[in-house]
């Protein structure tokens, strides 16, 4: 095991982004994604859900909610998501509703004038968007004709780490450190002084990510969370490529032609539109991630 911690794991992600004692780490990672200006920096946040262990079995993905009033004393709330799965897209636009729906059942909030906006942020380990190469977009609702933001109370940024190609020596701001952080935490035993000097709030979060300072129990959960995700990750492989048998099964009683591996590849690039992971997709098709990836 590397010395440090895979940030992209729950309870890996809950100890550095919803840590009450180390805010200046999310503060900082906040400002740096959303690219806030002087006047409109975050300058504090509020957890509304520190212990938010997923209700639902078949949830897949760490959500830390926050509150948080900018230097131009606005009041939002905003979504971090990690641990992608299928249809993410749709669960991110859902789970936003929700957060915007919840606030009516504050007693001090029964009107519509004092909703505050969501803005939810999710870091992909896949490709969702396929028509571009950016590896950060920002979705919001705008007037199709002048493209003025009216409508204010959802916004959507997305992270997806498999387009962020750059190296240790190639980043230029803090939004690219901590995506870079994002992709190598759980791959490193030493820190990348080159930038973790330049920015303290990622030195801080390497820290909590290091293996040395986690008791048996931590290590516990961390290590449980991680045989969850492949539970999780066999039952769903398990039942498509039961679906998957069964279709080629079929295509040879009505007597096609298409072989195996033809169909091995169209059944995978059907799931990568879908957001499957590539090691789920591998499990089911018999391809490699290397040839899933190549897709």
């Amino acid at each position: 095991m590397a010395k440090y911690l895979d940030i992209t794991n729950d309870i890996a992600f809950k100890r550095v982004f919803a840590n009450k004692e180390h805010k200046d780490i999310t503060l900082n990672f906040l400002n740096a994604i959303l690219e806030r200006p002087e006047g409109r920096r975050i300058t504090s946040i509020e957890f509304l859900n520190t212990d938010n262990i997923p209700a639902i079995k078949e949830e897949k993905f760490s959500i830390v909610d926050m509150r948080c009033v900018d230097q131009a004393n606005e009041t939002y709330i905003v979504e971090l998501q990690a641990r992608p799965q299928a249809n993410f897209g749709k669960r991110c636009q859902f789970y936003a509703s929700i957060t915007l729906v919840k606030q009516m059942d504050n007693a001090e909030n029964k009107n519509y004038e004092k909703l505050a906006p969501v803005i939810l942020i999710g870091i992909l380990d896949f490709v969702m968007f396929k028509r571009h190469d950016r590896f950060h977009c920002h979705h919001y609702l705008a007037d199709r004709v002048d493209g003025v933001q009216d409508l204010k109370l959802m916004e959507f940024h997305f992270i997806e780490l498999p387009k962020f190609t750059k190296t240790e020596t190639e980043l230029e701001n803090d939004m690219e450190r901590w995506i870079y952080f994002f992709k190598n935490s759980g791959e490193r035993n030493i820190r990348p002084e080159s930038i973790t000097k330049k920015n303290k709030a990622i030195d801080d979060a390497f820290g909590l990510l290091d293996s040395f300072n986690w008791t048996k129990n931590e290590m516990f959960a961390y290590d449980r969370w991680l045989d969850i995700q492949r539970m999780n990750e066999d039952a769903e492989a398990t039942a498509i490529k039961t679906k998957f048998a069964e279709g080629v099964a079929k295509g040879k009683a009505e007597g096609r032609a298409e072989g195996v591996a033809e169909k091995a590849i169209a059944i995978a690039r059907a799931m990568l539109s879908e957001g499957i992971s590539a090691t789920i997709i591998a499990k089911v098709t018999g391809l490699t991630v290397e040839e899933i990836k190549s897709l």
